[in-house]
């Protein structure tokens, strides 16, 4: 058994005259169990140093990803967060690193479900919602 992550991707709703607020992501992201990707994260390996240490979860945290992250019962770690623009200088770090030893359709293939969650993030930012990525490993 390895370690895994869980993904939630949450966007800032800021509708017009009114305060700010996060919402969850409708839609189930998954990351592949890449150990590599998880040290450029967070860490959580000696691969690579993180470019953003473990923030821990927000304080203003949804709702249903504080549940989710709770469904775990202690067995949830190296819990934190990152934007848009954090995220996607992760895994720039992390292809270029990885395009070194390997061709670039290995790369692309490994990395399609992180391109995904980082596309979803970015349309998000672009129609005016920032979006961060919270996320915790478990064993």
């Amino acid at each position: 058994m390895g370690t895994d992550i869980h993904i939630h991707v949450e966007y800032q709703s800021c509708r017009k005259g009114k305060k700010p607020q996060w919402i969850h992501s409708r839609e189930k992201f998954t990351g592949d169990r890449i150990y590599a990707v998880f040290s450029v994260l967070a860490g959580v390996y000696d691969y690579i140093k993180p470019l953003y240490p473990p923030r821990g979860l927000p304080d203003d945290i949804t709702l249903i990803t504080y549940k989710d992250y709770k469904d775990w019962l202690g067995n949830a770690h190296t819990e934190s967060w990152l934007t848009t623009k954090e995220f996607s200088e992760c895994i720039v770090t992390f292809e270029k690193i990885c395009r070194e030893n390997n061709p670039d359709e290995y790369v692309d293939r490994i990395l399609k479900n992180y391109h995904h969650i980082l596309k979803y993030m970015k349309d998000s930012d672009d129609e005016g919602e920032p979006a961060r990525i919270i996320f915790w490993f478990d064993n």
